[in-house]
């Protein structure tokens, strides 16, 4: 999980505000919590190398959630964490993941899923754009001193 995050943000805040982030955000007890909780999933999609063997390429966190304003939903799903693993970006084991989440989104009889990104980030809010979320606001996320602009997005399921 930090491999991937670090990857696509590494070089977003500072060395120390990243190690922060990172112990706060990705921490062992963290996921632990997170994997104990019926209102999360934890879904990982795997890939075949060449030679045969099976890879984990990447993960998807989500969370049962209120939707945020101004989204109006009855119930909604937050797309809380999307990586693929550096090596695997490009490699089509994303449309996979983002397959498994949002059937379990419509098993969980949500309205739809949202998620934040960073708006410096093209290459993210191309691929969700190409699944159906659409930027609906501006939201606030802060690492350490810094602060940054992120879209909401949203898409039914």
């Amino acid at each position: 999980m930090r491999t991937c995050y670090l990857a696509a943000y590494g070089h977003v805040a500072s060395a120390e505000d990243t190690a922060d982030h990172l112990a706060k955000a990705y921490g062992d007890e963290l996921v632990a919590a997170g994997l104990a909780d019926d209102t999360m999933r934890f879904l990982i999609v795997t890939r075949e190398l060449d030679d045969g063997q099976r890879i984990d390429a990447g993960y998807a966190w989500l969370v049962k959630a209120e939707a945020p304003e101004p989204l109006r939903a009855r119930l909604a799903v937050e797309l809380r964490r999307f990586f693929l693993h550096p090596d695997s970006i490009g490699s089509g084991a994303a449309e996979p993941l983002m397959a498994a989440l949002l059937d379990q989104a419509r098993q969980w009889c949500a309205d739809g899923v949202f998620l934040s990104v960073w708006k410096e980030s093209p290459r993210a809010i191309r691929f969700y754009g190409r699944q159906g979320f659409r930027a609906c606001a501006t939201v606030h996320f802060s690492i350490g001193s810094a602060h940054y602009d992120d879209w909401l997005m949203w898409r039914t399921v």
